[in-house]
C-alpha cells in the first residue's frame, strides 16, 4: 500500500502529461493553429514523439527516484521537476511547429451576438453536488456521537497519521464548507463560460465538464468528511480520486477528437506564450485554448480579474474553515 501512494499519483501526472497533446482539438499541437492533418506529417510526428519521448523518460527517472527515497519531500521534488521538464518539452515542441501555423485569412469579427441564448436543461445538475455536501453535513450531524473526540486528517507516505483534528464544527464540516465554496465558483464560472464565450459547440461541453469537475470535488470532499464514521481503505480514496479524473480525461479526449467548430481566429500577438490571452478589444471574457481543451480567460477583459478575485477568496477561507 505504501508503494501505491507513492507510484500512483506520480505515475497518473506522468500519463496526463503524454496525454496533453491529445486533449487539444486536431487544429491545435502544442498551442499552434495548425491544418488538422499536421500531426499525421513528418513534422507533426517528430514534435509529437519527442515531448512523449522526454516526459516518459522524466517520469521513469522520477519512479526510479521515488524507489530510492520514498519521502514526502522526495515526491514533491520529482514531481515539480516533472511538471518542469514537462514545460520545457513543450516549449520547444511549440518552437518546431511554429513555422508551419495556418495564417489567418481575412478579418475575424469580435462582436457578441445579442439573439436570444437560452441555457441548456442540463444546467440544473450544478446543483446536485451541493445536494450530496449537504447529505453529508447531514450524515454527520445524525451520528454526531460515534465521531471521535480526536480523528486523523492526513497520512504520511508510511501509513501513519501526522496530523489530527479536533471534533468541532472546523474540524468535522470545514471540508464541506470548503468543498461547497469550490463548487459554488465553479458554478459560476461555468454559466460565465456560456454567457461569455462566442457561440460554439465548444460551450455545451465546457458546462457539462465544469458542472461534472463539480460532482468530483463535492464525491471527494463527502467520502473525507465521512472518514471518522466509515474509515474507508486508502486504496477506495486512491480510487474515488482517480477513477472521475480518468472519466474526466476521456470525455476531453473524445470531445478533441470529435469535428467542431472552425478554429476561435483570435489574434496571435494577443496570445502569450500561446497560453495566455489578453486583449482589451476583444468584448468575450473567454475564448478557446491553444494549450489544451476547453476555454481560457480573456484577461484582457475586467471582468476575468473579478472571477480570479472570487477563487482567491475561495483560497483565503481555508485557515477559516478547515481544521
Amino acid at each position: 500500500m505504501t508503494k501505491i501512494l507513492i507510484y500512483a499519483p506520480f505515475v497518473f501526472l506522468g500519463a496526463i502529461l503524454y496525454l496533453t497533446p491529445n486533449m487539444t482539438r486536431r487544429g491545435l499541437l502544442f498551442a499552434v493553429p495548425v491544418a488538422e492533418t499536421f500531426r499525421e506529417s513528418p513534422e507533426g510526428r517528430k514534435a509529437l514523439r519527442m515531448f512523449r519521448l522526454v516526459v516518459v523518460l522524466a517520469s521513469a527517472i522520477g519512479i526510479l527516484a521515488l524507489a530510492f527515497l520514498p519521502s514526502v519531500n522526495a515526491i514533491q521534488a520529482a514531481t515539480l521537476a516533472l511538471v518542469a521538464v514537462a514545460a520545457w518539452a513543450y516549449y520547444k515542441a511549440n518552437r518546431l511547429v511554429a513555422p508551419f501555423a495556418v495564417r489567418e485569412q481575412g478579418k475575424r469579427s469580435v462582436e457578441l451576438s445579442d439573439a436570444p441564448d437560452k441555457l441548456p436543461r442540463s444546467v440544473w445538475l450544478g446543483i446536485g453536488p451541493f445536494v450530496i455536501l449537504a447529505w453529508a453535513a447531514w450524515y454527520l450531524h445524525a451520528h454526531w456521537s460515534a465521531i471521535p473526540a480526536r480523528f486523523p486528517v492526513h497520512t504520511g507516505i508510511d501509513g501513519v497519521p501526522d496530523r489530527w483534528a479536533e471534533k468541532g464544527f472546523k474540524g468535522v464540516y470545514g471540508g464541506l464548507v470548503f468543498a461547497g465554496e469550490l463548487c459554488l465558483w465553479f458554478l459560476v464560472s461555468a454559466l460565465a463560460s456560456w454567457y461569455g464565450a462566442r457561440r460554439s459547440s465548444l460551450r455545451s461541453s465546457m458546462l457539462a465538464l465544469l458542472i461534472a469537475v463539480e460532482y468530483g470535488m463535492a464525491f471527494l470532499f463527502a467520502v473525507l468528511a465521512m472518514q471518522p464514521l466509515l474509515a474507508m481503505p486508502m486504496w477506495m480514496i486512491l480510487v474515488s480520486v482517480f477513477a472521475p479524473a480518468a472519466l474526466l480525461i476521456w470525455f476531453v479526449m473524445k470531445k478533441a477528437a470529435e469535428p467542431t467548430d472552425a478554429a476561435d481566429k483570435t489574434p496571435a500577438e494577443c496570445w502569450k506564450g500561446g497560453v495566455l490571452y489578453y486583449n482589451p478589444g476583444d468584448p468575450v471574457l473567454f475564448v478557446e485554448r491553444r494549450a489544451g481543451f476547453g476555454y481560457t480567460m480573456n484577461f484582457g477583459n475586467p471582468w476575468s480579474w473579478a472571477l480570479f478575485g472570487g477563487l482567491a477568496i475561495v483560497v483565503a477561507t481555508l485557515p477559516l474553515v478547515l481544521a
